[in-house]
């Protein structure tokens, strides 16, 4: 009633509403909970289609203690799934007698549930190990003990899975439901499977199931990991090549119940560490060279360093304003830092670089107009890892260069680009995504840090395809792609390359964690996403309103040391 009462009072879209969410600094007005509230029980009964194969699929469920009030809709969420081939185990660890009983009577309610009992806990990993030892199914599912499944989760898996028989993990959306069951909310509406992702925060937690060969191929949870088994466990199955199919609907519902999560990683370090410990290891097994910590306040966050080139060359594209282009290379000169490096900076023959520091150097290009001869000159001067700056954007922190020439010396990775904002923090450029029959700006006007039904803004993530503001690749791909297409402009130039690269079965990654700021000075991309038009670089009509070259100018300038 109190939700449908904010709808009419604040209707969505309008400005009052926009103004107390400005007011209150969050998203209190949770769109999706009314949405559910109003919608979830008139969805009409859905419309299945026959299912060629019908696997049997174990629900490993670790109990411990479980309230009645969560332990009853668990089981009847799993008892009234659409799909009936199911089986239902529930591991009872409980020291509780009235709790352990309770839960050794759910066998009674369906002839699929079988209850296995510990003569004491023994701890979620090794609890939900012996749960797998009894498992006859051909996949496994692994649950909480205060969760609630859609009556349609398991369909959905096994439709996905008979439509990719080759999968060996499959993952769903969820959303959060409220102690009572009361209430949805919180969703989250996860990417299609993102590598990068994982190695940034656990985004698959719930709801997976995994094909039984594999489990038994990568052995049982470690419980050494106690607290980041989970995740653990997640990135052994990834590690075996194993094909990651995603259900994009929410059938996870995930109970905020008298717990915490980031309560029990601040107040349980080893969590934290156990999570890392797991990380490293699986970078390990992949053979990537990184080192990996964790991201302070932000419990479950890692931040991943790849091991940089030797070399690598920064191209400064020629500006409309050539006074533009003096300050900005200088500037950028100014905030990068080669560590090990060399960087070698490319650029028109008329800018004049005072490179102070070692390991950098400066080549000149003699075509001062952005063209195709121009892009060509540079490439054939360039070290084969290359970055190219196609807006004047600076770096916030001093290691942008390593983090995102590191990640692009992965074989794996097609380009990789940062996060660019404005001088408020609000996202400018996050990559592009496919929407509908087109491509979309991800995190458009959103704030960096903000909580997103997609998830957090400053998590690294694969999108499809990178706009080319700052892009970072391999220059002999690029020249490949220039040589196959026979193109002759240079708009969009970078988009269409990083999806060819996407296409080769290559990585386009959004490195969060590297964040540029365009000073509020290039013009907001919020409904498509930016397209750029380098031969117009500074002219009036692309900066913004109210926006001189001259201001420009002095606002470089005045960032100057």
């Amino acid at each position: 009633m109190a939700t449908r009462m904010l709808s009419k009072l604040l209707p969505h879209g309008s400005i009052r509403r926009r103004a107390v969410k400005k007011l209150l600094g969050k998203k209190t007005l949770d769109e999706y909970g009314i949405w559910a509230e109003n919608n979830r029980d008139n969805i009409p009964l859905y419309a299945q289609t026959p299912l060629a194969t019908r696997p049997l699929v174990s629900v490993i469920v670790p109990a411990y203690n479980t309230p009645k009030k969560y332990l009853d809709p668990l089981v009847y969420s799993i008892v009234g799934q659409s799909y009936d081939n199911w089986e239902l185990i529930l591991v009872n660890g409980s020291p509780d007698a009235a709790a352990r009983q309770r839960i050794d009577a759910c066998k009674d309610i369906d002839s699929r549930i079988k209850v296995v009992g510990l003569k004491q806990n023994k701890g979620i990993a090794d609890t939900t190990n012996e749960g797998i030892k009894e498992a006859q199914g051909d996949y496994i599912a692994l649950a909480d003990h205060d969760d609630v499944l859609d009556e349609h989760a398991l369909y959905e898996v096994v439709h996905a899975l008979q439509d990719n028989p080759e999968a060996g993990l499959v993952y769903t959306d969820e959303d959060k439901i409220s102690e009572n069951g009361a209430r949805y909310f919180d969703p989250h509406f996860k990417p299609d499977w993102s590598p990068d992702l994982m190695t940034n925060v656990n985004y698959i937690t719930h709801f997976v199931v995994i094909k039984k060969t594999i489990v038994d191929k990568v052995g049982a949870l470690d419980s050494g990991k106690d607290g980041a088994q989970d995740y653990d466990f997640l990135l052994r199955v990834i590690d075996t090549g194993a094909k990651v199919v995603h259900v994009p609907k929410i059938l996870y519902h995930w109970r905020a119940a008298e717990r915490s999560t980031a309560q029990d990683f601040s107040s349980k370090p080893y969590i934290t560490q156990n999570g890392k410990k797991s990380l490293e290891e699986h970078l390990a097994r992949r053979h990537e060279r990184a080192e990996v910590t964790v991201v302070p306040n932000r419990p479950g966050f890692y931040r991943v360093t790849y091991e940089p080139p030797k070399k690598v060359s920064i191209i400064i594209p020629p500006f409309a304003n050539n006074a533009v282009l003096q300050e900005y290379a200088a500037l950028l000169a100014e905030r990068t830092h080669p560590d090990s490096m060399k960087v070698t900076f490319v650029t028109s023959d008329d800018v004049r670089l005072d490179l102070k520091k070692e390991n950098m150097a400066i080549k000149r290009v003699t075509v001062k107009t952005y063209d195709k001869k121009f892009l060509n000159q540079a490439l054939a001067v360039a070290d084969e890892t290359v970055v190219v700056m196609n807006q004047a954007l600076l770096p916030e922190t001093s290691d942008w260069l390593t983090q995102l020439s590191g990640l692009a010396e992965l074989k794996r990775v097609g380009a990789v680009a940062p996060v660019v904002v404005n001088n408020e923090q609000v996202i400018e450029d996050a990559g592009l995504v496919q929407y509908g029959n087109g491509l979309r700006a991800l995190f458009a006007a959103e704030q960096l840090g903000q909580s997103t039904y997609f998830g957090n803004t400053e998590w690294t993530r694969d999108v499809d395809a990178l706009t080319g503001g700052c892009i970072v690749f391999k220059n002999s791909e690029l020249q490949t792609f220039l040589k196959s297409s026979g193109r002759k402009s240079q708009r969009d130039l970078f988009t269409e390359f990083s999806l060819h690269q996407k296409q080769q079965g290559k990585q386009n990654v959004l490195w969060a964690c590297v964040v540029l700021s365009n000073g509020g000075f290039w013009p907001s991309g919020v409904e498509t996403g930016p397209s750029f038009n380098p031969s117009l670089f500074w002219r009036g009509k692309d900066i913004r309103t109210c926006t001189t070259e001259e201001q420009l100018l002095n606002y470089l300038i005045s960032l100057r040391k």
